[in-house]
Formats: C-alpha cells, structure tokens, sequence
C-alpha cells in the first residue's frame, strides 16, 4: 500500500523510492511546492510530518479492520487480540517507521515519504515475543534454584510475577500476523509460547502447596505443658502458606522449638501487687535443602500481670509469640 499526493505526478519523486511502493512495505508519499519560501529544512519537516501521519493513520485503519476479522486462539478461548493502538502507534513512530525527503531549489519542489518494512516489522514483534518467553523461562530456572536451595516461596514469587508476560506475548501474534508472517512460522512460535506457559503453570502448581514444615514444640508453663505456643507458632505459618509433616525427610525444613518459664518477682505498691515472669526458647531451624542449621538462638521475653505468676508468664509467652513470628518470616520467606 502506497498513498501518494501533492501537485506533481507520482512518476517525479526520486526513482529509488520506488521500492518502497511495492508490496513488502507500507507508505505514504508528500510533495509540493515551497509557495511561502520557507527554509528547505522548514519545508522538508512540514511534508513528512504529513507523511508520518497519514501513513499511521491508514496502517491504524488496516489494523482496526484486520481486528474486526481476526481472532487468535490461545489455549482453547478465542479472543481478540487488538488491544493497544497506543502501544503500537509508539512502535510506529518510534522503531518502525522510516524516512526519507527530497528537495529542489531551484523548483522549491519537495518530496518526502514515510514508509515501514513489513519484514522489519516482523522481526521487531516476533524478538518481542522472544523476549517475553525468554524472561518466563529464566524465571522457570531460577525457580528451579530457588526450590532446590528450599526457598518456594521466592520461587513461587518469581514465577508469579512472570506470568503477566503471556498476555503481552498474545498481543504481540496480532502484529506479526497482521504484517505477513507465514502461518507455519506462527504456528512453531505459538506452539513454543503454550510449551512454556505449560512448564511454568505446572511449576505454579506443584508450588501450589506451599513450604513444608516439621516442627516439634514443646513447652511448659512451670509444672504443666503450656499447648498453647505449639498452636500458635503453627498459626503464624500456616498463614505463611505452610503445611505439615511429622515426617523431617518429607520437609523443606525443620523446627526445634524447647520453651519454658520461670517466675520472677513480685513487686507490690499500696494495695497492688504486680507479678513477673520470664519465656525462654532455644530455637533451631534446619534447612533440609542445604542440610545446615540457619538459625539457631536462645531467646527470652518478660511479661507481667496483677493476678498470678501463671498470667504473668502468659503475658511473656505472648511476646516471645511475636519475636518468633519474626524470626520465622524473616528465615523461610528469604
């Protein structure tokens, strides 16, 4: 597609822009007289600013018109894939379209044309779409190296935040298709985009069911076992997404935790009495990944309360909760 206008015939603008008129390019063509004698540079611009515009506009029309009739199957939904002229104008203006301008002084006759390559456009899309497949399958390896230092989540993150790349790579089949690439070439580029989404949803999947974890609690509030931190500790990762296992081969990791507490003073102001007591923990944390302890610490809590020792020990097991929420994001999130 070639439009051509201006008040000299078709056959005067330069002989090797003939090329460009022939079916592997689309243009546009500008020429006229310099009648208000601006500057060659002045009137050279003023001509291919037309060109440019008139040639995005009818490749704009071309594509509206291509959308209307065409529609990708992509993994079993057929949809539209026409969904960014913006970001497609900007490709046109940017890293697609080219120009060239041509000037007589002596007639004040000006050409310039605006033109793309069909062939370039192509390559330009289909590196696109190579780019995108390239950023999900370093994030598979990555996950991979990841899963096998006993990090999911990070690798589950990863993989996540990949996945967006599907949907601009399925932008990106309109455009090669609308400039021309042969059917078995989208067909083999297409065929390679599901092998990859198929790899990284099956990767999504078995990470699905979270890190876990083998985690042996125990803890007592003076002379009784206190239930209640194995509980809570267990809430905290749970809500990380973790899962359980009595079995520490079968685990990412394992957690030894061995808390008690011990009474401390009682202090008494008038008529009020305020009781205090201290939470210790040793706290081990095994990565079976790597078969080495991460974190490995004894860690103590003081809390208080106006009833009782055993309420006062309450209160710091509740805190040394929180420390080893802490300590626990902060190790298996990594």
């Amino acid at each position: 597609l070639c439009c051509v206008f201006g008040a000299v015939a078709q056959q005067e603008y330069p002989a090797d822009w003939v090329q460009y008129t022939m079916g592997g390019y689309l243009c546009d063509i500008q020429s006229d007289f310099n009648r208000q004698w601006l500057s060659e540079t002045d009137f050279k611009q003023q001509l291919l600013n037309v060109a440019r515009a008139n040639l995005a506009k009818t490749i704009k029309v071309q594509v509206s018109d291509y959308a209307a009739m065409q529609s990708i199957d992509v993994n079993g939904q057929s949809a539209s894939i026409y969904k960014s002229t913006t970001t497609f104008s900007t490709d046109v203006e940017m890293n697609l379209m080219e120009t060239r301008t041509h000037y007589n002084p002596t007639t004040r006759e000006g050409f310039a044309i605006a033109y793309l390559h069909k062939a370039t456009a192509c390559r330009h899309y289909e590196n696109e779409i190579q780019m995108g497949l390239r950023k999900v399958e370093n994030a598979l390896l990555t996950a991979s190296t990841y899963i096998n230092m006993g990090f999911k989540e990070r690798a589950k993150t990863d993989l996540q935040n990949a996945m967006p790349e599907f949907n601009r790579v399925d932008e990106l089949f309109f455009w090669v298709s609308l400039f021309g690439m042969p059917q078995a070439q989208v067909d083999e580029l297409m065929a390679h985009r599901n092998a990859v989404e198929l790899q990284a949803k099956q990767q999504l999947a078995e990470l699905q069911h979270g890190t876990t974890i083998c985690i042996n609690c125990e803890a007592q509030l003076f002379d009784t076992e206190y239930y209640e931190l194995d509980k809570r500790v267990r809430g905290i990762l749970s809500e990380m997404g973790c899962n359980f296992t009595n079995s520490p081969s079968q685990s990412d990791w394992v957690i030894a935790i061995s808390a008690f507490a011990r009474e401390g003073q009682a202090t008494t102001f008038g008529t009020r009495t305020s009781y205090f007591a201290n939470a210790e923990a040793k706290v081990v944390i095994y990565k079976m990944a790597t078969k080495q302890n991460i974190y490995e610490n004894i860690i103590s809590k003081k809390g208080g309360d106006t009833r009782n020792f055993t309420e006062a020990a309450r209160a710091a097991y509740k805190e040394l909760t929180a420390e080893l929420g802490e300590i626990l994001t902060t190790t298996i999130k990594q």
